[in-house]
C-alpha cells in the first residue's frame, strides 16, 4: 500500500469508519485537536502514538499496524533523502537513524551499519544503543518468524531472566531465550527441533526490544 502522508491515510480511515475526531481521541486518551494536527501533518507522532491510534481507535492488528508504520517511515526517509546530507535528514525527520546490519561483524561495538533506517522512539537518548537485524532461521518460531525484522538494544548490562537476546556462539548469530547461572549460559530456542545450548563461550550482542514482520 502506498501511503503518501500518514495524516491523509488516518483521515480517510476515520471517514471510512464514520468516526469523529473526538471518537479517535477518546480511544487513545488524547484531544480531538491533537488527532486533527496529526491528520493535517502539523504533528509528527511517535511510532508508539501511531500504534495506539491504529490499534485502539481503528482496531487494526498490531502486525499490520507495525508494517504500515515502518513502510511509512521508510518512505518518509526516502522523501527527505534526495539532495540532503545526513545531518539535514536527521534534523528534518526529528528521529534517529538506526543502523541495520546484514551480518554482525566481529568488532560490533564500533561497527557502522550497512544501512540506516528511520525509527521513531519516545526517548532519543535510548536510540544511540539501538540497532536493526533480520532473523536468519526458524529456531524461534512461532514467536519470531524467519526474516522478521528485530529492533535490538546493545545495552545488555542488566538482562531479566529469560530475556530474548541476539547471541553469537561458534560463529553462529541468532536469537535465543537467555538464562545465566554463575559463568554458565543457557540459550533456549522456541522451536524444539533446535538444541538448548549450555556453556560459557557466548557473546551477547543485544536484547530484543521490538519485532516487525510482514515487511
Amino acid at each position: 500500500m502506498k501511503i503518501p502522508n500518514i495524516g491523509i491515510y488516518l483521515k480517510s480511515l476515520r471517514k471510512e469508519q464514520k468516526k469523529t475526531l473526538k471518537d479517535i481521541g477518546d480511544a487513545v486518551n488524547a484531544s480531538a485537536s491533537y488527532i486533527s494536527q496529526i491528520e493535517k501533518g502539523v504533528r509528527n507522532p511517535s511510532d508508539d502514538a501511531l500504534m495506539d491510534v491504529l490499534s485502539k481507535a481503528f482496531n487494526m492488528r498490531e502486525i499490520d499496524a507495525e508494517d504500515l508504520i515502518r513502510k511509512w517511515r521508510i518512505q518518509q526517509y526516502k522523501q527527505v533523502n534526495e539532495g540532503e546530507g545526513y545531518l539535514q535528514k536527521k534534523e528534518k525527520l526529528q528521529s534517529p537513524l538506526i543502523p541495520y546490519f546484514r551480518e554482525i561483524p566481529k568488532n560490533f561495538i564500533y561497527a557502522q551499519g550497512d544501512e540506516y533506517w528511520p525509527f521513531f522512539v519516545e526517548d532519543p537518548e535510548v536510540a544511540k544503543d539501538l540497532f536493526i537485524w533480520k532473523m536468519n532461521d526458524d529456531s524461534m518460531e512461532p514467536h519470531i518468524p524467519d526474516e522478521a525484522i528485530l529492533i535490538l538494544n546493545k545495552d545488555t548490562s542488566n538482562l531479566p531472566y529469560r530475556s530474548l537476546v541476539l547471541v553469537r556462539t561458534e560463529n553462529k548469530t541468532t536469537v535465543r531465550y537467555f538464562e545465566k547461572r554463575d559463568d554458565k549460559y543457557k540459550l533456549i530456542p522456541a522451536n524444539n527441533k533446535y538444541p538448548v545450548y549450555f556453556g560459557g563461550n557466548v557473546e551477547v550482542l543485544g536484547r530484543v526490544e521490538k519485532m516487525l514482520i510482514n515487511v
